[in-house]
């Protein structure tokens, strides 16, 4: 993927895909890997190489991440577990606010797989603690 400055949108030609985060920064890369998320899915379908779609609730450093994610499990979908289990754990490990940043871009693109992994890390967090300790 590289990095290139514009507004927040996503564009596509010839099976490369644009994404373009709130603070400006943009994307580029593979279709396949905007085609894990169902909103991504749906954007696709809706736009031309002159349309564009806004991702307006999601800061470069986030969407970063989240394309390296939907990057990792295309190209190594047929990976096994303790492959995967591994660089989940280094993609949710940071920040508390970026894992929350991360789990509503999730949410917010539809991938499922990895609102599951953002959830399940707050709750692994969260779990055998008081209300007082949260």
């Amino acid at each position: 993927f590289t990095f290139l400055r514009r507004g927040a949108c996503i564009t596509t030609t010839m099976g490369t895909v644009k994404l373009m985060s709130s603070d400006g920064q943009e994307f580029e890369g593979d279709e396949q890997v905007i085609q894990m998320s169902v909103s991504g899915m749906n954007m696709l379908e809706d736009i031309t190489e002159s349309a564009a779609s806004p991702l307006p609730n999601i800061r470069s450093d986030i969407l970063e991440k989240v394309i390296g994610y939907a990057k990792y499990h295309t190209e190594n979908a047929s990976a096994g577990d303790d492959a995967k289990g591994k660089v989940d754990q280094d993609f949710v490990k940071g920040e508390q606010g970026n894992l929350f940043e991360m789990i509503l871009a999730a949410d917010y693109l539809d991938i499922k797989p990895m609102l599951d992994l953002t959830c399940e890390t707050v709750a692994d967090m969260i779990r055998g603690r008081s209300p007082e300790e949260i």
